[in-house]
């Protein structure tokens, strides 16, 4: 929603603003993601064959 609200935004500084919110959150994200693979408490998935495909 910041990135819409951004790029509908009359004033540069109201959007830069909420540029500022979303690469903040993303940041936030990032630091979030790579503690939670450092502690275990996110795991990928195994790969998914579908039942009689040749991989079997």
């Amino acid at each position: 929603m910041c990135v819409g609200y951004a790029s509908q935004c009359l004033r540069t500084d109201v959007a830069l603003m909420f540029l500022k919110f979303q690469t903040d959150k993303l940041a936030i994200a990032l630091k979030t993601k790579d503690l939670m693979m450092k502690r275990g408490w996110l795991k990928v998935p195994p790969f998914y064959h579908p039942p009689g495909s040749p991989n079997q």
